[in-house]
């Protein structure tokens, strides 16, 4: 029987440019629960705990707020990016073209 690992996206997010890629690529999305996993993916892979230091936030109410089915609240996303040395940034949508 083959064993096989469990697989953490937070691995490959090596570099602050890496997570706010990632990030960004899921927020266009537009889909909240795949949001709030994605924020927690990317916490992990700053640092869960240097995270939850610096937004003043206890570790286990940081995991809490970014388990699957989660809906952070907007203090906590934005205190939780800004630990992670992330930020949001809001531009216009471009109008669909007439079809």
């Amino acid at each position: 029987m083959t064993k096989t690992m469990a697989f953490d996206e937070a691995a490959l997010l090596d570099t602050p440019a890496q997570r706010a890629a990632y990030l960004q690529d899921i927020l266009d999305t537009g889909n909240e629960e795949l949001i709030a996993h994605a924020m927690g993916v990317v916490l992990r892979a700053e640092g869960m705990s240097a995270v939850a230091e610096a937004a003043d936030i206890s570790r286990a109410n940081l995991y809490k707020s970014f388990d699957h089915g989660r809906n952070p609240g907007f203090l906590t996303v934005q205190k939780t990016l800004r630990a992670a040395g992330l930020a949001l940034r809001v531009e216009p949508i471009r109008p669909k073209d007439p079809a």
